[in-house]
């Protein structure tokens, strides 16, 4: 007969340690053998089933030493709370170290998105008018997030910083993310980042005072305008580019 084969799992025995009774665990985790002791009976057992639940999990060659097995379960609870595991914060890290260590700064992409407009504007593909604002938004940018990496920017983190410029309004605020779109495009197209982080996010919204359309008006009021003390002295001329004479061009005018 052969030689039993050994069980990779630890067991608990007895043992005698000095002339004492002690406790012991072995196993062949790696098929060496394996021995470990402890003071109580209680300590042994639950060592040996702590190692052969991780044994069970991850197989023997990802025996893990004590000190590691204390951080993982300390890593296990962080992102818990997050509804997120060990394994996701894993990989996402993973992620994030991928995404930092190909990425280039926010400060080299300037370079390349103003070398590119001085392109544009030699061979006719942008106007000087176009390529000067694209420089101060190129400024403005790089001054705030020059030594960020573009891969790990979000578009919504681009967008709260331009929400909280102080004194700026809605249409220069969208015009800043026009052109913010705009490098992130040139970083797409040159293979500098894989996905536009703009893709779910939207412009800021006008007030509603600003998209209203003015209300012209009714062919009585305009009349009576028209009909108003020569004091008002209301021309042709004056009301010849007007909503009223656009609207009710065939009510008469008079003349000074």
């Amino acid at each position: 007969m052969g030689r039993p084969v050994e069980t990779k799992l630890f067991e608990y025995q007895e043992t005698s340690v000095n002339g004492k009774v002690g406790f012991m665990i072995q196993g062949r985790p790696t098929g060496k053998r394996e021995r470990y002791y402890f003071r109580t009976e209680k300590d042994a057992k639950k060592a040996a089933a702590d190692r052969n639940r991780q044994i069970t999990a991850f197989g023997s060659q990802t025996a893990l030493p004590d000190a590691d097995r204390v951080m993982a379960a300390e890593c296990i609870k962080i992102p818990s709370p997050f509804g997120k595991t060990l394994y996701d914060a894993t990989h996402f890290y993973r992620d994030y170290l991928e995404n930092t260590s190909s990425s280039i700064t926010v400060s080299k992409l300037c370079g390349i998105v103003g070398a590119e407009f001085e392109k544009r504007l030699s061979n006719g593909g942008a106007t000087l008018r176009h390529k000067r604002t694209m420089d101060s938004c190129l400024k403005k940018f790089e001054a705030r997030f020059g030594a960020s990496r573009i891969k790990t920017l979000s578009g919504t983190e681009i967008k709260e910083w331009l929400a909280a410029i102080p004194n700026t309004k809605v249409k220069t605020q969208n015009n800043l993310l026009g052109y913010i779109r705009n490098i992130y495009g040139i970083a797409l197209e040159k293979g500098l980042i894989n996905e536009d982080p703009f893709q779910h996010v939207k412009s800021f919204p006008q007030s509603q005072k600003f998209e209203k359309e003015p209300t012209p008006l009714t062919p009585e009021e305009a009349k009576g305008l028209l009909d108003a003390p020569h004091a008002f002295r209301i021309t042709r001329r004056t009301l010849r580019n007007s909503t009223v004479t656009n609207r009710y061009s065939s009510l008469p005018t008079r003349e000074e």
